[in-house]
């Protein structure tokens, strides 16, 4: 008798990745916030600095536990005034993302949008970061930051691709109150869809 291939439980599993995106999307803004004080502690502080190693230990720490909660690695892409986590817009209190711009702002300065950290990343790795970090702040050269550690890629995405489906609107106060109710009404119908549907997430 041959034995059986374990049957797919299609609804566990949606179910189970329907809540690591959401997990992806809450914890989004506490790696957010870690990689913004880590960046500015590299433009403030030598490496040996005790803020310093402090910062890089946390970071870790909430890398390596948003990794293990959502089974995927960090993704911050900063694209004209939208920062996106994971694939998702990045849903923070004020502070937290008035942190995460100015984080962009700096990424932007050398000629990066995106930054890639490995669910696994290490203190060491983050303390490559911050020095590479440290080092294009005092020169002014963004020379070698593309890489600083082996779980660590900073990449310049190109304005054609980040304007890719963004097309800008001009539309007058009457116009835009119309527009955003149409749009309100569409979510709500998807909504209600979804829940007839027995699908929560």
């Amino acid at each position: 008798m041959t034995a059986q291939a374990p049957r797919l439980d299609v609804i566990t599993e949606n179910v189970g990745e329907n809540v690591r995106r959401v997990q992806a999307r809450d914890l989004g803004a506490t790696v957010v916030q870690a990689l913004f004080r880590l960046v500015k502690q590299s433009t403030l502080h030598s490496l040996d600095n005790q803020a310093v190693v402090r910062q890089v230990e946390d970071a870790a720490h909430i890398i390596n536990d948003y990794g293990q909660r959502t089974d995927q690695n960090v993704s911050l892409l900063f694209a004209f005034g939208s920062i996106f986590v994971g694939g998702s817009l990045l849903k923070a209190n004020r502070q937290v993302y008035e942190g995460a711009t100015e984080l962009g702002e700096i990424l932007k300065k050398y000629g990066f949008s995106e930054l890639a950290i490995a669910r696994n990343v290490t203190p060491q790795d983050l303390f490559a970061f911050v020095a590479a970090m440290g080092e294009a702040h005092r020169s002014g050269r963004s020379a070698n930051m593309e890489k600083p550690s082996a779980r660590i890629r900073l990449r310049a995405v190109a304005e054609s691709a980040l304007r890719r489906g963004a097309t800008v609107e001009r539309l007058d106060e009457h116009q835009a109150v119309i527009r955003m109710y149409a749009s309100a009404i569409v979510i709500m119908r998807r909504f209600f869809e979804q829940l007839q549907k027995g699908r929560y997430d």
